[in-house]
Parts: C-alpha cells; structure tokens; sequence
C-alpha cells in the first residue's frame, strides 16, 4: 500500500523540490501553502506524515503539529526550516514535533 505525506509549506520551489524527491518512491505527495489548508485537508487525506514549515501563513508548523499530536489520529510530524529562519527547539519539543528538517 503506499504511504502518503501531506507537505505543509508556502514556497512553491520547496513544494516542487519535495514532489519530485518522492515522484519515483512509494510515497504520495500532497502539498498545500498555508497552515490552515493542511488542517482542512487532514481528515480527507489521512496523511502517514507531515511535513511542516515553521514559518508560513497562520498556523504555524509548530501549531499544525501540536494540533496533530491532540488529534484522535496523531502522525509523525517534521518540521521544516529555513536555513536563515528561527528555528526554536524549545517549541519544537513542547508541541511534539518528532524531528526537524532544514530547508
């Protein structure tokens, strides 16, 4: 059965990047460009793991995640930043991120 990962971020270059590093793998990817798209879309797409920009339109990756980790459906969640961006473990850790990726 192949997995799905929904991808979280507002770049469309990161997007694309991610689309095609997985294009010849078992792995569908599913990418939208706001906080609020991956959460409308969670339910439908029943994701195997989320990738999620730190910084990007409300919410943040760190919200999408923590609101993930409460769900009654909690999946592995990356957090994606930007090699010049903030990145704050401190959050990372309290919304139950289970890694981070940079960018």
């Amino acid at each position: 059965m192949r997995k799905s990962i929904l991808l979280a971020d507002d770049s469309a270059t990161i997007r694309r990047v991610v689309e095609i590093t997985f294009s010849d793998t078992d792995f569908h990817v599913e990418t939208v460009a706001s906080g609020a798209e991956a959460l409308n879309r969670l339910d439908d797409l029943r994701p195997d793991l989320v990738l999620a920009d730190v910084v990007m339109p409300e919410p943040t990756g760190y919200e999408i995640c923590r609101r993930i980790k409460a769900s009654d459906r909690p999946v592995p969640v990356l957090l994606l930043a930007g090699t010049f961006e903030a990145f704050d473990h401190d959050e990372a850790r309290a919304c139950g991120a289970d890694g981070c990726l940079l960018k």
